[in-house]
C-alpha cells in the first residue's frame, strides 16, 4: 500500500487546518450549485438566527392510555355517550307505557239556543285511550336495547379513532425530534468545515470562492435545521390542540399484534350494532304505522227541558282507523333506507379494515427491512471510519478520502436513528389497524 511522505511541518496546526479545509471544500463542490457563489457574494451580512421553540417536556405520569383519556375528555366523548344512553332510556321507558299515545279527556256541554230558555242541559265526559297493538312493546324494548348497545360500541370506536390521532401526533413529534437532531449534527459538521476554511482563507492558502462555498453549505445546513425545527413545532402544536396537554409521555412504544379479527374490530362492532339498531327501528316503525284502536269511555247526562228528568248513561266507543299504512309509507321508506345504508356501510368498512391491516403489515415489513439494512450500513461505515482514521494517522490515505468516510458514517448513523423511529411508528400503526387500544394492550399483554 502506498504511503504519503510527511514533511517535518506536516503536523503543524496551520498546515493541518489548510489541508482539512481544502479537502472539505472539494467535497462541498460535489453537492453545491455554482450559482450559490454569486448569491453569497451579494450577501454582506449573515442572516438573523431563527428562534427555535424549546421542545415539549415529558412526564412520567403520562402514557398512551392517559393521553388518550385526556383527548377523549377534550373531545366530549363522555357527554356524547351519555346523550345516546339517555335516548335509549327514553325508548325503553316508552316501551313500558300502557298506551300508544297519551290519554285524552273529552268534555262536551249543550244547552238551549241563545235567547231560548227551555232548560235544556246536556253534558258528557269521555276518556280517550289509544291502545297498543300486540307485539309493539317487545319490539320497542329491543330497539331501546339495540340503541344502548350501539351507543356503547360507537363510543369504543370513537375512542379508537382518537387513539389513532394521538398515535400519529406522538410519532410525528418523535420523527421531528430525530430530524432536528440529525440536522444539528450536520450543521455542526458544516460549521467546523467553515471555520477551517475561514482560517485557511485568512492564511492565504484558500481562495475566496472556496471560503464562500463553505459558508453556503453552512447556510444550507442551518436552513435545513430551521425547516426541521418548524416541522417539529407544528407537530407539537397539533398534539397540544388535540390533547390539551403540554407534556409528552416518556415512553409510548407498543407491543404489536400479529393477527386481526375483523369482526372483533371496534369499528366493525360499532357498524354491526348500528345495523341492528336500524333494523329494530324499522320493525318498531312498521308496527307503529299500523292502525291502533282508540277507546272512548265516559258518562253522559241529558234532559229535554226543566220538566224532564235527567237521563244518565255510560258509553263505550271504539274507533278503528284504516288505511294508515299508506300515510306512513314515507316514514317506512326512510327507515328501510337507513337499514340499507347501515348494511352497505358495514360491508365497505370490512373491506377497508382488511385493506388497512394488509397495508399496515406491509409498511411494518418495509420498515423492518429498512431498519435491518440501516443497521448493517451503520456498522459497516463505523468500521470503515475506524480503519480510515488509523490509515490517515499512518499516512496511508489522504484527508479527502478520510473526510468522505467520516461523513458517510455520520449520515449512516443519522439514517439509522430515523429508521428506528419509523419502525416503531409502523408498529403503532399496525396496532391501530388491528383495532387495539392501549388499555387492551396493557391488560392482554398481546405478543
Amino acid at each position: 500500500m502506498a504511503r504519503f511522505p510527511r514533511s517535518p511541518g506536516h503536523w503543524n496546526q496551520l498546515f493541518f487546518t489548510i489541508h482539512f479545509a481544502k479537502a472539505s471544500i472539494f467535497m462541498l463542490r460535489l453537492n453545491q450549485f455554482l450559482g450559490w457563489v454569486s448569491l453569497i457574494v451579494c450577501v454582506s451580512t449573515a442572516p438573523a438566527q431563527v428562534h427555535h421553540d424549546p421542545p415539549l417536556g415529558t412526564s412520567a405520569e403520562l402514557s398512551l392510555a392517559t393521553t388518550l383519556e385526556a383527548t377523549a375528555d377534550r373531545y366530549g366523548l363522555a357527554r356524547e355517550l351519555a346523550a345516546d344512553q339517555r335516548f335509549a332510556e327514553r325508548l325503553r321507558a316508552q316501551a313500558e307505557l300502557p298506551f300508544a299515545q297519551a290519554p285524552a279527556l273529552f268534555v262536551r256541554y249543550n244547552r238551549d239556543w241563545p235567547g231560548v230558555d227551555l232548560g235544556l242541559s246536556e253534558w258528557e265526559a269521555q276518556l280517550l285511550l289509544t291502545l297498543k297493538r300486540p307485539g309493539v312493546s317487545p319490539v320497542q324494548r329491543a330497539w331501546a336495547l339495540a340503541s344502548e348497545h350501539a351507543a356503547t360500541r360507537d363510543a369504543v370506536a370513537t375512542r379508537l379513532m382518537l387513539c389513532g390521532l394521538v398515535r400519529e401526533a406522538l410519532w410525528d413529534i418523535r420523527l421531528g425530534e430525530v430530524s432536528v437532531a440529525n440536522a444539528e449534527a450536520a450543521l455542526a459538521l458544516a460549521e467546523e468545515i467553515e471555520s477551517l476554511a475561514t482560517q485557511s482563507f485568512l492564511a492565504g492558502a484558500l481562495s475566496k470562492s472556496d471560503q464562500l462555498l463553505a459558508r453556503a453549505e453552512t447556510l444550507a445546513r442551518r436552513q435545513a435545521l430551521d425547516s426541521a425545527a418548524l416541522v417539529r413545532v407544528d407537530a407539537e402544536r397539533a398534539y397540544i390542540a388535540l390533547t390539551g396537554l403540554e407534556r409528552l409521555p416518556v415512553n409510548f412504544d407498543e407491543t404489536p399484534v400479529h393477527e386481526i379479527d375483523v369482526n372483533a374490530h371496534p369499528a366493525m362492532m360499532a357498524a354491526a350494532a348500528a345495523v341492528e339498531q336500524a333494523r329494530q327501528g324499522l320493525a318498531s316503525q312498521r308496527l307503529s304505522s299500523r292502525s291502533a284502536p282508540t277507546v272512548q269511555i265516559g258518562p253522559r247526562f241529558e234532559r229535554g227541558d226543566r220538566t224532564s228528568p235527567y237521563a244518565d248513561s255510560f258509553g263505550v266507543q271504539v274507533i278503528l282507523p284504516f288505511g294508515t299504512e299508506a300515510y306512513a309509507d314515507s316514514q317506512l321508506g326512510a327507515s328501510e333506507r337507513a337499514v340499507t345504508r347501515a348494511e352497505l356501510a358495514q360491508l365497505r368498512l370490512k373491506r377497508d379494515l382488511e385493506l388497512a391491516w394488509h397495508e399496515a403489515h406491509h409498511e411494518l415489513e418495509i420498515a423492518e427491512n429498512q431498519l435491518a439494512r440501516a443497521h448493517e450500513a451503520e456498522a459497516l461505515t463505523a468500521q470503515r471510519a475506524e480503519i480510515a482514521e488509523v490509515a490517515f494517522e499512518e499516512g496511508e490515505i489522504d484527508l479527502t478520502r478520510f473526510l468522505r468516510v467520516r461523513n458517510a458514517a455520520t449520515e449512516a448513523r443519522s439514517h439509522l436513528h430515523l429508521m428506528q423511529v419509523r419502525q416503531r411508528r409502523a408498529l403503532a400503526m399496525l396496532n391501530q389497524a388491528a383495532g387495539q387500544l392501549p388499555v387492551q394492550l396493557s391488560e392482554s399483554k398481546a405478543p
